[in-house]
């Protein structure tokens, strides 16, 4: 898929199913997934996918609008989990996938 906003949507799509194998499909195997609000980084596609796979609770993605440029997107998305909900931009996506950031 070479479709930037589609190839993010799928993404939502698939993590929000827990379709763990297409889902870990769209990664780059050099994934880095950085979380600055706790300072984390996750490195490669098997750890980033344990991550999500262990996550606790029952959550759920809503993606509300991607805005993208070439093979960059910015992501709007609602996340409910917990008992909570929260709204959230995603910037730094690229189109394979390797450089993800969550803020």
């Amino acid at each position: 898929m070479t479709d930037t906003s589609g190839l993010v949507a799928r993404f939502i799509e698939t993590l929000e199913r827990r379709d763990w194998k297409t889902w870990a499909s769209l990664l780059h195997p050099d994934v880095v997934y950085d979380l600055p609000q706790s300072r984390e980084r996750i490195r490669g596609r098997e750890k980033y996918l344990r991550f999500n796979k262990e996550y606790p609770g029952d959550w759920h993605l809503h993606l509300k609008r991607t805005i993208t440029e070439n093979q960059y997107a910015v992501t709007w998305c609602s996340w409910t989990g917990g008992g909570k909900r929260a709204e959230r931009l995603s910037p730094s996506w690229s189109s394979t996938l390797r450089d993800w950031s969550y803020t």
